[in-house]
């Protein structure tokens, strides 16, 4: 082999090392758990999936989306294994829990309804509220100022489509969460008695990524530069659902 000829060996086998490098260093882990219509229960389509492939695109960041639990994807953060998960409402998280973690920028804004079974009046104050019993469930934690309220009567259950048959059943009263997921959950209940008040109490959190303090500064960053610029042309408000809030600005100021 001419001196030449491997010189262009060695530069393309050191290319192909670069590559490879940096492939493997810019990816991470992501957990998340089926919650249609944002993710479907294969894990590999929905309106919160379509934004990943976009973030993914946007940032040069391989995402390594795998279904578990929200529970278990929790504690390996906790753990500090390099990963993440999405969505969580971090202002519902207690100051102990927001010590394990890092976040993203909000990837969306929940609007939570009450959704009440037929006959139930719908409440109208805090006062009212505690007058019934709540259905609640793990992937849709209650707002953060009904969380820290006493005097609740509620039913915590594993997932929403739990939570939609405990209220169709006449167990629970009413349950308070988005349009887009309980909307889903009725219909795979086929619970017909079940509304919403578009006219009452609502409740907006910011929803985000969290990822183990183990996750480079970098990735995140990378990350939410993707989000913002998404928030910022309309891609965000294009793939998620339209009951969630339609106006970043006011977040997004950079």
């Amino acid at each position: 082999m001419t001196l030449f000829r491997r010189l262009v060996a060695s530069i393309s086998l050191w290319a192909a090392c670069t590559s490879s490098c940096v492939f493997a260093d810019d990816s991470i882990r992501l957990y998340f758990e089926p919650l249609a219509p944002l993710i479907n229960d294969d894990g590999k389509s929905g309106q919160l999936v379509d934004a990943l492939k976009e973030i993914e695109l946007r940032s040069g960041i391989k995402i390594d989306s795998q279904v578990m639990p929200y529970n278990r994807s929790f504690r390996k953060i906790e753990d500090n294994e390099p990963v993440a998960s999405v969505p969580y409402l971090i202002e519902a998280m207690s100051p102990k829990s927001l010590e394990k973690i890092q976040t993203s920028v909000p990837i969306a804004f929940r609007i939570s309804l009450i959704w009440a079974r037929d006959g139930v009046a719908f409440p109208n104050s805090l006062a009212d509220i505690k007058q019934h019993t709540i259905a609640s469930a793990d992937s849709a934690r209650l707002p953060p100022s009904l969380e820290q309220a006493k005097g609740l009567r509620i039913i915590r259950t594993y997932d929403i489509k739990s939570a939609i048959h405990i209220l169709k059943r006449g167990r629970a009263d009413i349950f308070i969460n988005d349009y887009a997921t309980t909307k889903a959950a009725i219909t795979a209940e086929e619970a017909d008695n079940i509304s919403y008040d578009p006219h009452g109490f609502r409740f907006t959190e910011p929803a985000t990524i969290i990822y183990a303090h183990s996750v480079e500064k970098r990735l995140i960053d990378k990350i939410d530069q993707a989000i913002i610029s998404m928030a910022k042309d309309g891609t965000l408000l294009k793939l998620m659902p339209h009951s969630f809030v339609k106006d970043y600005s006011p977040y997004f100021r950079k």
